[in-house]
Order: C-alpha cells, then structure tokens, then sequence
C-alpha cells in the first residue's frame, strides 16, 4: 500500500476523541537471507486496505506478508554415543 494506514479500530474515525487509533501491523522474523517481498494490509474497503473484504467482521484489520525463507543446510549426525574427536 502505498500510504499505509491505522491496523486497528477501523469503525471509528481517527478524530474520534473517545477512542485512541494505533497500529498493530507488526510482523517479526529473522534469519540469515530471509527476505519480506511483499505486505498488505487487509479491511473493509480499498480505501483503507490493500485487500477488501466484503462486511469485514473485525475492529482490526489484517496484515499479510510474503516472506523467502533460503534453503538451508543440514549439518551431519553422528552415530549415539560416538564423539567426533577429529581422529
């Protein structure tokens, strides 16, 4: 989205002096070579959201994220019990 908007409370206006707007468009990850390719948020209209939702049921709305997690290696398995001494 290209003005990223308010995450929570989307019934409300964000003048309503009764109510306190935030975002909770929070999406944790690490790891070496993992990459976001793409967020969007998720809602009532398009006005407000990159993915409307026909009767969008919550006071929140979604966040979705597109993600590249690299292959990674798996390191070797010794046998149970044996030590690997480098010998």
């Amino acid at each position: 989205m290209k003005m990223p908007g308010y995450t929570w409370t989307p019934v409300t206006k964000t003048s309503d002096p009764k109510d306190h707007h935030d975002r909770l468009d929070i999406i944790y990850f690490s790891g070496k070579g993992v990459r976001v390719n793409s967020v969007e948020i998720v809602g009532e209209d398009r006005k407000h959201a990159d993915i409307a939702i026909t009767r969008y049921p919550f006071d929140h709305r979604a966040v979705v994220a597109a993600i590249t997690i690299p292959k990674q290696t798996v390191a070797k398995k010794h046998p149970a019990g044996k030590a690997n001494t480098g010998k």
